[in-house]
């Protein structure tokens, strides 16, 4: 009778390890979703005000939001519970402050750096400059506001910045071949290296160091077209440098500091109608000409993440001519339907596979401005979708997430 018992027990012990096995390996080869989605987890709500308001930081210790205004230039530092913990406000050019335009803010060691017009700044915790640089470039694009165009990265023990002025180190316009063989991507600045000290300010430039470039199979680079005003739109991961240009279709990571190309990938748009440009040498006649055919709406990448292994990138396709010339309405109204038609759209993408079925992007936010060290990208609440303005502004968290649909 033991005999049995014991045979019986080992049976039954034998089968129940096999059945846990194998529910064990069907729920890891089902815990990789095929689908995935970005969801709103959560929201922040700041009793502020201002104008043009950007979120261009999220403390990677305490969690504090950094949120800036450009014109006047404003900083608030705003707990995730929503209250208001510091705030910066100075316009003009001495030693503590920016300029008349604040670009951008990073938290920076155990203070904040900010980017004026041709001008980096880092201030303590008290908002005392304690470095100032300016780029010993003249700018060749335009100026950007209320873009994160300002991120920090760690190498080597030092804290270091990835910059776009908006625009490269170069001399050439835009409309001619040298201006795209000397294209630089962004600048790193290193603050713990010195550079030559320019004015009274104590202003140091050379401390700008110019990364990447278009590729020989760009089509910026090889197509013999000119196009004004690329724009790189950029993130930052560890030490490494996701971008896309806004308006092209190819995916590229760098090293960081060394600008070192890793990989470049196509990015697997639905649709995404390309500029054709402009007669290299001839782009500004042609512009000013007066006989400028119609011509679709172009496509153009928003932002661009990485986020838990996931690349994101937010863009409109553009519209096609035809579809255009179907709109009746004139001017601001024709503009505002041609926005709701290119609405916006999003890309999940798992080593370059398009992993999410629905592109469309929630009219309750504007396109994300970040991306926080645990994983959350954060967006502004599209105050257009409301039917009146609220009485708080709202920051809220998504997450990709499977998609069960």
């Amino acid at each position: 009778m033991n005999t049995i018992k014991e045979n019986l027990l080992l049976f039954l012990f034998l089968c129940l390890a096999t059945s846990c096995g194998s529910k064990n390996s069907s729920e890891e080869l089902s815990s990789e979703a095929s689908n995935y989605k970005l969801a709103i987890t959560d929201s922040v709500q700041v009793d502020i005000f201002g104008s043009s308001l950007s979120l261009v930081d999220v403390h990677s210790e305490s969690g504090d939001l950094l949120i800036i205004q450009p014109d006047p230039p404003k900083l608030w530092i705003v707990s995730q519970e929503g209250k208001i913990k510091e705030t910066w406000e100075k316009s003009g050019n001495g030693p503590d402050e920016i300029g008349s335009h604040l670009l951008s803010a990073e938290f920076f060691g155990e203070g904040v750096a900010m980017m004026g017009y041709m001008r980096l700044k880092i201030f303590d915790k008290n908002f005392r400059a304690i470095g100032s640089y300016k780029p010993g470039f003249d700018l060749q694009g335009m100026v950007y506001m209320g873009y994160n165009h300002l991120l920090a990265f760690e190498s080597g023990g030092d804290e270091q910045l990835v910059t776009f002025f908006g625009g490269p180190q170069t001399e050439h316009h835009w409309d001619s071949q040298e201006f795209y063989n000397e294209y630089n991507v962004l600048d790193v600045i290193n603050p713990k290296l010195e550079g030559e000290i320019e004015n009274e300010l104590g202003e140091a430039k050379n401390v700008f160091k110019p990364i990447g470039g278009f590729t020989e199979d760009s089509q910026f680079k090889k197509s013999g077209r000119s196009h004004m005003y690329i724009i790189p739109v950029f993130d930052v991961q560890g030490n490494e440098l996701i971008y896309a240009f806004d308006r092209d279709t190819v995916l590229f990571k760098r090293e960081l500091p060394s600008g070192e190309l890793i990989s470049s990938t196509p990015i697997p748009f639905d649709q995404f109608y390309l500029s054709k440009g402009w007669t290299m040498g001839k782009g500004v006649a042609e512009m000013n000409s007066g006989n400028v055919a119609p011509k679709n709406r172009r496509g153009n990448i928003e932002r661009v993440f990485h986020s838990n292994g996931f690349d994101v990138i937010f863009y409109r396709s553009g519209l096609p001519l035809e579809t255009i010339q179907a709109i009746t309405l004139q001017g601001a109204e024709k503009a505002r339907e041609e926005y709701r038609l290119d609405y916006s759209k999003h890309l999940i993408l798992k080593e370059g596979e398009r992993i999410n079925k629905d592109l469309k992007t929630t009219d309750k936010i504007y396109a994300p401005s970040i991306t926080d060290n645990s994983g959350f990208l954060w967006a502004r609440q599209n105050v257009n979708a409301l039917d009146k303005e609220p009485d708080l502004v709202t920051f809220y968290k998504l997450k990709i997430v499977p998609d069960e649909n």
